[in-house]
């Protein structure tokens, strides 16, 4: 199997507005409002033209087809942009430093018939969490190509996502169980012990499988990556857009390369270098916060959940339990871990909390099918019932990341204390802890110093993220000042995940801040 692998690997390639304003130039954040007076049209900041290098368009460019018409079709997308033009290309990287062969990354850029074809392109990761190029295609599509007024936008498929060449090490019953975790499982007896079982199975088949490049798919190597990207077009800098987990690789590919870096935006960041523990202690408090949004605005309508929606969903993962799951119509039974995941999996956008409500209302009811959309979102999946391939990738990448864990016994009580203090989401969030434990342990993350030459950052914040919290955020702004470089943040005043692709203001501001560094005044909020 190991041989087998590594053929694989080594022969993947080959061996071995805001809202109302139009972004340009003259762009300027003109619709948010500030938290101190809530004026209706804030002051922008414009720094010194000195302290942010000229964008670089490629020197040299891969090989691009387009794949407009494939790539709408994939995702099930209709464009309202007439003129959006999706181009297809694939990077070879090196696998390690220290191993023989390379990987294919998959890149999609986008621009629309008025992009300018000479502009230089603002990079776009968002981690193993999410696919890069999704995101970029579904932001094009539906609503957001304004974001493509001045220049394309390049998506990078991290290691083993989407485009790049897939990752495929769990069984499907492994799969399975990761998705449907569930510290409050009626079966087995102990699902605390099941699950630390589950995290070893699951690590001993993927290392086997990658070995040795087990911690090839980490951050460490996703900013590797990028390197390699710039190397190809022969540029001196690139312009980078992190969202979520690829906030932690744009920070990273800035302290590992801070000469190399021209513009940088963090779109919902963790905490930098932050423990285990911690990480998973925010997002179970943003995802609280975030249902606790959702559950206000329900109940100022009809809300199908009662007068009390968490109380609604926990009374739905209980009957999961005792019932072996809820029923759908194509057959597939919904456990309560399902539940949970195809709840957070809403609350990531504005969008998708629009139709949470009536999906657990329907599943109470007996129809599962539109919280499965959810939960198949949460996957990966393009069609409903595939292998969902997306979460080997999430747990191998996620687990490489993972240096600073807990014991088994801390977890143990976690799960206890958080499932009081975070009722809906804190068990789980605690539990999970326990999948990465019997992962080779990586190096841990260099930390972030040493930016002076850096450009001013721009760092975006909803109100409640439910993916990474909310305490990432000032946490990288108080990393950026004491480097010595500087960064401002935009608050969106709603409730989600990766703000970019939820908010026209802040896509407003980041094109504004792209062109000629101008940043939103300190304390300015994007409107829900």
């Amino acid at each position: 199997m190991r041989r087998l692998a590594l053929a694989l690997l080594a022969t993947l390639l080959g061996a071995a507005s805001l809202a109302a304003c139009s972004a340009g130039p003259s762009a300027r954040p003109s619709v948010a409002v500030v938290d101190t007076g809530l004026a209706a049209t804030p002051s922008t900041t414009a720094a010194p033209k000195s302290e942010y290098p000229a964008l670089q368009a490629p020197v040299a460019e891969l090989d691009w087809t387009d794949c407009t018409t494939s790539m709408l079709a994939k995702l099930a997308l209709t464009s309202r942009q007439p003129g959006l033009v999706f181009e297809c290309a694939n990077l070879a990287v090196p696998l390690d430093p220290q191993l023989a062969g390379k990987l294919s990354l998959g890149l999609l850029r986008a621009r629309t018939a008025s992009t300018p074809r000479d502009a230089a392109p603002l990079v776009l990761t968002t981690g193993a969490e999410h696919a890069s190029t999704g995101a970029l295609a579904t932001l094009a599509a539906s609503g957001g190509a304004a974001a493509l007024a001045t220049r394309p936008m390049v998506a990078v498929d991290r290691r083993g996502v989407r485009s790049s060449a897939a990752l495929s090490c769990l069984k499907p019953d492994q799969r399975a169980a990761i998705e449907n975790v569930d510290p409050a499982a009626a079966t087995p007896a102990d699902p605390l012990a099941a699950t630390l079982m589950l995290g070893r199975d699951a690590t001993q088949v993927c290392t086997d499988v990658i070995s040795p490049a087990e911690l090839g798919f980490d951050t460490a190597h996703a900013v590797a990556d990028l390197e390699e990207l710039r190397l190809a077009w022969k540029v001196n800098q690139l312009a980078l857009l992190g969202m979520g987990d690829g906030a932690s690789v744009a920070l990273r590919y800035t302290v590992s390369h801070p000469q190399q870096v021209s513009r940088l935006v963090l779109d919902s960041p963790a905490v930098p270098g932050a423990d285990e523990v911690s990480l998973a202690k925010n997002q179970a408090t943003g995802a609280e916060a975030a249902f606790a949004a959702f559950s206000t605005q329900c109940l100022a309508t009809a809300c199908p959940l009662g007068a009390d929606p968490r109380g609604a969903v926990l009374d739905l993962m209980q009957r999961a339990r005792t019932t072996d799951g809820l029923a759908a119509a194509d057959g597939r039974r919904v456990s309560a871990g399902a539940i949970l995941r195809a709840v957070r999996q809403a609350l990531l956008t504005p969008s998708g909390t629009h139709g949470l409500a009536p999906a657990l209302a329907s599943a109470g009811a007996g129809d599962a099918r539109a919280l499965l959309s959810y939960f198949d979102q949460a996957a990966g999946r393009e069609v409903p019932g595939d292998a969902g391939t997306q979460i080997d990738a999430d747990f191998v990448a996620g687990c490489s990341d993972a240096a600073l864990r807990p014991s088994p016994g801390q977890v143990s009580t976690l799960v206890a204390q958080w499932r009081k203090d975070f009722p809906l989401f804190g068990a789980d969030a605690a539990a999970r802890l326990l999948l990465c434990l019997s992962w080779p342990t990586p190096a841990t993350a260099p930390p972030v110093s040493k930016l002076n030459t850096v450009p001013p950052a721009l760092v975006l914040s909803a109100t409640a993220d439910p993916a990474a919290g909310s305490a990432g955020v000032q946490a990288v702004i108080t990393n950026l000042q004491q480097a010595g470089s500087d960064a401002t943040i935009l608050r969106w005043q709603n409730a989600g995940h990766q703000v970019f692709l939820s908010s026209e203001c802040a896509r407003s501001a980041v094109s504004a801040y792209v062109v000629d560094g101008t940043r939103p005044q300190e304390g300015t909020i994007c409107p829900p």
